[in-house]
């Protein structure tokens, strides 16, 4: 009896005296990935996101479930001025974007030029070890055809060539006085003369115009 409680006691000693299995940390590698959906430059923005587990499979795990809730979070808030805090922890590295909607459209507009507004694809996806990609593969979409405003309208319209002046037509004006007689004499403009005038002897002048008629 003694011999049982004595082993007894030894194996709970044991029990207490072992460590408690330590977390692994682990981490995925993240990026926007957006651009027109009608053909253009697409851009891609990086970041890093770590995490903990009971093995580093595990951790990746968590830490591409944590990389997708902070992609869905920022986008619900992409007018906001600021990430969400998910997004910036301690565990997050390199994370791209404060404003996104702001910063997105900035970034695809610069890289687009010529556009007062584009429809873009936005998602993400991850990559690393074991873990880190879901089973299919694919980019992670968070809106199919976003449409963003390149130009607000008054600077477009100002953006626009003014139209060229259209010139202010000559006035015709009839001599001052009476016209003297001058038979013989060519006078560009005086082919229709005022009553009153023998242009007799006036040979007549052809304009410019006319000259010019094939």
């Amino acid at each position: 009896m003694h011999i049982v409680k004595h082993f007894a006691s030894l194996t709970l000693g044991l029990a207490i005296a072992l460590p408690a299995a330590a977390e692994t940390r682990q981490g995925c590698d993240a990026k926007y990935v957006f651009g027109p959906v009608t053909g253009g430059i697409w851009l891609e923005r990086a970041f890093h996101l770590d995490s903990d587990g009971g093995d580093a499979a595990q951790a990746r795990r968590f830490a591409r479930m944590e990389i997708r809730a902070c992609a869905r979070s920022h986008w619900a808030g992409r007018k906001d001025d600021e990430a969400p805090q998910r997004c910036t922890g301690e565990n997050v590295s390199d994370y791209p974007f404060a404003a996104l909607e702001a910063e997105l459209t900035q970034a695809v507009c610069d890289a687009n030029p010529g556009h007062a507004q584009l429809d873009i694809w936005i998602g993400w996806e991850t990559s690393g070890g074991a873990g880190c990609v879901e089973g299919t593969g694919f980019r992670n979409m968070l809106h199919g055809n976003y449409r963003v405003i390149c130009e607000a309208p008054a600077e477009a319209a100002a953006a626009e060539p003014a139209p060229a002046p259209v010139p202010a037509p000559i006035p015709v004006r009839a001599p001052a006085g009476p016209i003297p007689p001058m038979p013989g004499a060519c006078l560009p403009g005086m082919d229709i003369f005022p009553n009153g005038v023998d242009a007799s002897g006036w040979p007549y002048c052809m304009s410019l115009p006319e000259l010019q008629r094939p």
